[in-house]
Formats: structure tokens, C-alpha cells, sequence
């Protein structure tokens, strides 16, 4: 008995002094789908992220191996090196053009050594991704975004064609670009250069007698000397005629109403500077919007609206008609606010002035032809 405690004493130091690569190794790398990654929150088609995973050994020896990433059966990048303690871990990343649309990602690992115990959990399959077609990141996908490479989220296209304001060349389809263009906006116009002023219509001129009659009543200098047996002077039939002119330009611009170029307004002469405008809605539109600009630094949003100009001269007036739809409608006429009106009183003076001259000027040949 004594002997046989001995030999089992002897065999248990033999068993402790195994080398211990002798002894059965376990390795069990593993990855999972949730481990899988990716750098952004939100993927967007064609934009470059990184995929993430965690690789763990639950066996009792260290191992290395290689990580492969695959969407469907396409490699990405290359295979990455990973070095995983017992009872640890390691992460891997590699980085991936997103495509249009879905994938997944699919995870292996290879070339273990010491060999997997279990290889069965080397691999692991993501559920379906889908990215975001959305070159701008404005919000609108580019399937239904005007200007897919511009940020513009309002839309905004004033001409109505395939191409948004934000990337247009010609905002309002005038023929004329952009930075051409003096007014970008205004189909009507592209450049600054006044309208040339319109053509008075010619007013006939006084009856003779008329004239006579108002010569008398202006100048009694002539009127003395029709008494002393002198005739009325050329000079007095002159004045008289300049007067009647004079009165008639008080009715200068007024009229009945006229249309805008594109018929979205008409307007109305009320006096000198004031004028009545009054716009023109589409049939059938509801809930507009109306957008007013004087050229004056005045503006208004009211669909009727009287406006005095503060002075005499050449007005860019425009309108933009806004439907609930985000419809634009747009329309100006260049509006000339004449000098010639007798509610003007630099006219008012310079016809006193005139008046003046042309009364001296008939007393002078008045006295010279009597001899003083």
C-alpha cells in the first residue's frame, strides 16, 4: 500500500510539470451582427462612412486572425488583422462607399491560429440598410429636388421650369443670365436703362378769337392800345396762346386705365403723382398673396392701393402675385410721372416766369410802336 502511494505521489509531479502546450488548447472567436457599425447615424448614398465590429475569444487562449467585410459578394477593402486575448476582445474598421438603396453587411473571420474550436459564430449577417438620396443634404431627396446639388429646401423656382432658383442661370427666363441680368427676377427687364418717355398728343390749338379774348384779359397794356387805335400785337396773340397750352397740360397722363404688360394690373392717373393700382388675380386663384414695389423705397401687399410718387420722373412699378399652390406670377411697367401738370409748381413757377416776360415784351412793342 505504501508503495503504491509513492508511485501516484511520482505521477502527479510528472502530470505538473507538463509542458503546457501539451495540454488542449480552446479558442472561440466570435462575431455578431450587432456588433456591426457604422460611424453615422444617417447614411447618405454615395457618401464614405466606416464599418465597425468587435471580434471576442471566450476560450482560454490567445488567437489571431483576419476580419473579411462583403456586401452581398463584393469585397470591401481588404481584410483586416485582428489579435484577441483570452476572455477579450478587439475592434475592426474599414471603410465603405454607402451605395443607392439597400444592403447589408456581411462579417468573417479567417485564418485563425491557433485554430477556431467553433468556428460556427465566425460569421455574422446585418439586416437590410437603406440610404438617403440626398446630394445637398437639404432634406429633399433628389428624385424630387429641383436643384439636387444645391441647398434648397423652400423649392423656390420663380420661372417654373425644371431647374430651382438656387442652381437657375436665369431665374426668370428672360434669355439674359444671372450676373448679366439687372433684374434677375423680373422677366421684363434686364437691364436699367429707362423707357423712353412717351409722346405727348398734341393739343389743338386756341380758336383766333379765343385767343384775342384772353390776350385782352391778360395784357391791358394791349387792351389800351386797341383804344388809342392801335391793333393787338403778334407778341400778344403769343402770350395768349402759351396760356391756353399751359392750361390744357393739367390733364396730361389721365385717361382711362391702363394694362400692365403681362395684364396683371392696371392703374389709373387720380392727380399729378397719385395713382390708383389695382391688381389682376388669376380666375379661380384663392388665398394670394400680393407683393407691391413703387420703386420708391414704398411697397404694399393690399390688392387695391393708391400711391403718390414723391416727385416727378420714371417708376419701376412691379407686382408679385403669390398663390397658396407656391405659384409666382410677376408683372411691372415702367410708369412716367410727368414734369408737364399744373399741380407742379416748379411748372406753375416757370410759367410765371414766362407770363412775365411775355407781358413786358408786349408793353415794349406796344410803346415803341406808339412812339415812347
Amino acid at each position: 500500500m505504501r508503495h503504491l502511494l509513492t508511485v501516484c505521489l511520482i505521477a502527479s509531479g510528472f502530470i505538473g510539470l507538463w509542458p503546457a502546450s501539451a495540454r488542449a488548447e480552446f479558442i472561440d472567436l466570435a462575431i455578431t451582427a450587432d456588433s456591426i457599425r457604422f460611424s453615422e447615424d444617417t447614411l447618405y448614398a454615395d457618401e464614405t462612412v466606416r464599418i465597425y465590429a468587435t471580434i471576442t475569444n471566450s476560450g482560454d487562449t490567445d488567437s489571431i486572425a483576419q476580419v473579411f467585410f462583403y456586401t452581398s459578394d463584393v469585397l470591401i477593402g481588404e481584410s483586416q488583422p485582428i489579435s484577441v486575448l483570452a476572455g477579450g476582445g478587439d475592434d475592426v474598421y474599414v471603410d465603405f462607399d454607402l451605395p443607392e438603396g439597400s444592403f447589408n453587411i456581411r462579417a468573417v473571420i479567417q485564418g485563425a491560429d491557433p485554430e477556431d474550436s467553433t468556428p460556427a459564430n465566425n460569421e455574422a449577417i446585418t439586416p437590410l440598410f437603406s440610404t438617403i438620396s440626398d446630394n445637398d443634404r437639404d432634406g429633399a431627396l433628389n428624385d424630387e429636388d429641383n436643384c439636387p446639388d444645391s441647398d434648397n429646401l423652400d423649392q423656390a423656382n420663380l420661372d417654373g421650369d425644371n431647374q430651382g432658383d438656387a442652381c437657375d442661370e436665369d431665374i426668370d427666363n428672360d434669355g439674359v443670365t444671372n450676373d448679366e441680368d439687372d433684374f434677375p427676377l423680373d422677366q421684363n427687364k434686364s437691364n436699367d436703362e429707362p423707357a423712353p418717355l412717351p409722346t405727348p398728343t398734341p393739343t389743338p390749338s386756341p380758336a383766333p378769337v379765343a385767343v384775342v379774348n384772353e390776350t385782352v384779359a391778360l395784357a391791358p397794356e394791349a387792351a389800351s392800345a386797341e383804344l388809342a387805335g392801335v391793333a393787338v400785337t403778334d407778341e400778344g396773340a403769343v402770350l395768349a396762346e402759351a396760356v391756353a397750352i399751359a392750361l390744357d397740360l393739367s390733364g396730361f397722363g389721365s385717361g382711362a386705365p391702363i394694362s400692365s404688360p403681362a395684364a396683371h394690373f392696371t392703374y389709373e392717373q387720380i392727380n399729378w403723382r397719385t395713382y390708383e393700382f389695382v391688381a389682376k388675380p388669376p380666375l379661380g386663384g384663392d388665398e394670394l398673396t400680393f407683393a407691391w414695389d413703387f420703386d420708391d423705397g414704398a411697397t404694399s401687399v393690399q390688392a387695391t392701393i393708391t400711391h403718390t410718387f414723391p416727385t416727378f420722373g420714371v417708376y419701376s412699378v412691379s407686382l408679385a402675385i403669390l398663390a397658396s399652390d407656391g405659384t409666382i406670377l410677376s408683372d411691372s411697367q415702367d410708369l412716367v410721372v410727368s414734369f408737364f401738370h399744373l399741380s407742379n409748381p416748379w411748372l406753375l413757377l416757370c410759367l410765371g416766369v414766362l407770363l412775365l416776360i411775355m407781358a413786358g415784351l408786349t408793353v415794349l412793342v406796344v410803346r415803341l410802336r406808339r412812339g415812347e
